[in-house]
């Protein structure tokens, strides 16, 4: 049996090989260039892991994740709590493991074109679910989150589906095998009781 993995192996390599020959092949003086790392990352992360990971000294206005700098992120939960100020919009928004300040700048997003949420009457009501990717911003030692697109979600089910990816792209995705102090806030919740 394992004689016929080796030669399915083989096989795969060898259609491989005939569609892109130059990836395959590799002269033995020439050495391997590498290919550095993007220095900005665009992360999926709770809230509460968010805000505890520690600022890069190496980019402003990101942090550090995995041992690599994040400057963009996803977040996801529902906004506890919204004030309209003379320029901007901010929200703060909760997922269940913290909670982070978002800010929404109306003009600015418009002026770049990547802000599909428009601004009606000031700002989201409290408890809607929001799905938010942003640009991180160190504001006095804290992350601030500011919006580049924000969708607002009417089905709750959502939620659920979040901490479960989540789940499966912390320990798959990002290796971590240890769950954080916000996925124990969150296995917490959906914990079956005793």
């Amino acid at each position: 049996m394992e004689n016929h993995e080796i030669t399915r192996r083989q096989s795969i390599l060898d259609i491989f090989e005939d569609f892109y020959p130059n990836h395959m092949k590799q002269d033995e003086d020439e050495e391997k260039e590498v290919v550095p790392e993007p220095v900005c990352n665009n992360c999926t992360l709770f809230i509460g892991d968010l805000i505890q990971l520690p600022v890069s000294k190496i980019q402003k206005n990101a942090v550090v994740f995995l041992g690599r700098p994040v400057s963009e992120v996803h977040v996801f939960g529902f906004v506890i709590r919204s004030a309209a100020y003379g320029d901007c919009c901010i929200y703060y928004v909760d997922d269940g493991t913290s909670c982070v300040q978002c800010k929404f700048y109306p003009d600015e997003s418009s002026l770049v074109g990547c802000c599909d949420f428009e601004l009606k009457d000031g700002a989201v009501p409290e408890g809607q679910l929001v799905h938010i990717q942003g640009r991180i911003h160190i504001i006095k030692g804290c992350v601030v989150v500011i919006i580049k697109e924000m969708d607002v979600l009417k089905d709750l089910n959502l939620e659920s589906r979040h901490v479960i990816f989540l789940d499966w792209l912390y320990k798959t995705k990002y290796h971590i095998t240890e769950l954080t102090r916000a996925e124990n806030r969150i296995a917490k919740l959906f914990r079956k009781p005793s």
